[in-house]
């Protein structure tokens, strides 16, 4: 129906389920590698029953002109308000229930041998109304194995860790705790 935002490898619309009329929030891959697109959904079925996780609803393959492959993953949609427009409305209570619940989520992901890669305020959504939290967009993580060497290009840069930032490619779990504080 519309577009909700977009991101260097996808953009995220808000449609509706013809059949059950149900809302919900399409993420339409693009300049994505059918590799990294698997990825992430592999990761979000093993996340499946995390607190504060959208499990995918479906996931789409579709062959276009020319053998292009367009991959879409299907979510229901969760009501939410902008960080920009939440954040100075908050009480400190609020702001100790949504951190709480963003390191509830990263507790499971870590658990699970998952390195999320991108916490930042964009990717937290809040419902000031039930207090409901989920952590999105799973794009940018990772396998977690001990000693083995990753990519330092993940993350947005005002969030990033500094063995981000210094080049330690043997980087773990705690990149995520570091961004989750700023």
């Amino acid at each position: 129906l519309h577009k909700i935002s977009a991101g260097k490898h996808s953009h995220v619309f808000f449609g509706t389920h013809i059949p059950t009329k149900d809302k919900v929030t399409l993420k339409i891959f693009f300049n994505a590698t059918e590799f990294q697109v698997l990825k992430e959904f592999s990761v979000l079925l093993k996340l499946y029953d995390a607190p504060n996780v959208l499990p995918p609803r479906d996931f789409l393959r579709e062959v276009g002109k020319g053998n292009s492959i367009k991959h879409v993953l299907v979510f229901n949609y969760f009501e939410y308000k902008p960080y920009m427009s939440l954040f100075p409305s908050l009480t400190k209570l609020q702001i100790k229930h949504f951190i709480y619940q963003t390191l509830r989520t990263l507790q499971y992901a870590h658990n699970e041998g998952v390195i999320h890669n991108d916490i930042r305020p964009l990717n937290i959504l809040m419902n000031e109304n039930t207090l409901e939290v989920k952590v999105i967009d799973w794009g940018q993580s990772e396998y977690y194995f001990p000693n083995k060497e990753r990519s330092v290009k993940v993350g947005t840069l005002f969030f990033k860790a500094p063995e981000l930032l210094l080049g330690d490619r043997r980087y773990d779990y705690a990149v995520d705790i570091w961004s989750t504080g700023c």
